[in-house]
C-alpha cells in the first residue's frame, strides 16, 4: 500500500514500498488517495515502476486515512468512487481491483451498490471485508452481503471463507516462533538498521499478544537497538514458552 499523493513518492518509505526488483509475480500496489486525476498518475507511477495489478483501498478504516476521505471514507461519496474507479481503469493497462467494506456504519451499508459501479467501471476483481468502517476489527464478518454481492456480479469477489466449516487447528509456538523470527529477518533485511528493528517493534507485539510475561517481553524487546538483539530476545522467550518454563527476561531499563 503507498500513497497516491506524488510529493511522498520520494521518502524512503514509499521509495521501499516502491521497489519491486526480484519480487515474485504478480506485484500488486494498493494506492490510497481521494482525487480521480491523482490516483490514475499514481497507477501510471506505479506500473511504470513494476506494478502489474493496482489495487485501490476503500476499506482502510484508520482515522487518518479517513480524515482525509481516503480509504473506507470513500464508501460515502458513491458519485466520488465512480469517477476515481473510471480514472485509475482508464489510466494504466494492468487489471485494476478495489478494495471494500460493507459500509460506513450499520445504518449505511452500501457495498452493494458500490460493487455494481465497481463493475460498471471495469474493476477486474472486487475484495470486501465483511465489516462496516465503524467496526474496525471486531464483531462477525458478513458473509450474508459478501454472497448477495458476489450473486449480483460477474468479476471475481474475494473474502475470507472457511472451505469446509471446519476451524483448523491454531498454530504452535514453534510455528509462531519461526514464522516470527523469518519476519523480523526480512524486516531487518528489506529495512536495514534502525529502521527495520523500530518497525519491528509494533509486530512483536502482535505476535506476542496474549502470551504469559507478554508485557514484560516487550518492555525489555522494545529497547533492543540491533538486529541481533531484537532476533536473540524473541528467540529465547518463544524458546521457553515451548520449552514450558517461564521465559526469564532481563531487566527493562
Amino acid at each position: 500500500m503507498t500513497t497516491s499523493d506524488p510529493r511522498f513518492w520520494h521518502t524512503s518509505k514509499s521509495t521501499h514500498r516502491m521497489d519491486h526488483v526480484d519480487e515474485p509475480d504478480p506485484v500488486s500496489v494498493q494506492i490510497a488517495g481521494t482525487e480521480p486525476a491523482v490516483m490514475a498518475e499514481a497507477a501510471r507511477h506505479n506500473v511504470d515502476h513494476g506494478a502489474q495489478i493496482i489495487d485501490i483501498n476503500m476499506g482502510c478504516p484508520a482515522k487518518k486515512v479517513c480524515n482525509a476521505w481516503a480509504g473506507s471514507a470513500l464508501m460515502r461519496d458513491e458519485a466520488l468512487v465512480a469517477r476515481i474507479l473510471e480514472a485509475v481503469v482508464g489510466a494504466v493497462d494492468v487489471p485494476v481491483t478495489l478494495k471494500i467494506r460493507t459500509g460506513w456504519n450499520a445504518d449505511n451499508r452500501n457495498a452493494p451498490v458500490v460493487a455494481r459501479i465497481a463493475e460498471q467501471s471495469g474493476i477486474a476483481a472486487l475484495a470486501v471485508h465483511g465489516r462496516t468502517r465503524d467496526q474496525q476489527y471486531t464483531g462477525l464478518a458478513e458473509y450474508d452481503t459478501i454472497a448477495a454481492i458476489k450473486s449480483q456480479l460477474a468479476i471475481p469477489v474475494i473474502a475470507n471463507f472457511l472451505a469446509s466449516g471446519e476451524l483448523l487447528p491454531e498454530p504452535s509456538l514453534l510455528d509462531i516462533r519461526d514464522i516470527l523470527v523469518g519476519h523480523l529477518e526480512h524486516l531487518h533485511a528489506f529495512y536495514g538498521e534502525p529502521a527495520g528493528v523500530r518497525i519491528a517493534r509494533k509486530h512483536l507485539g502482535w505476535y506476542a499478544k496474549d502470551r504469559p510475561e507478554n508485557a514484560s517481553f516487550r518492555a525489555v524487546v522494545n529497547q533492543a537497538e540491533t538486529a541481533e538483539a531484537q532476533l536473540r530476545l524473541t528467540r529465547d522467550y518463544f524458546d521457553a514458552l515451548i520449552a514450558g518454563v517461564t521465559p526469564e527476561l532481563p531487566a527493562a531499563a
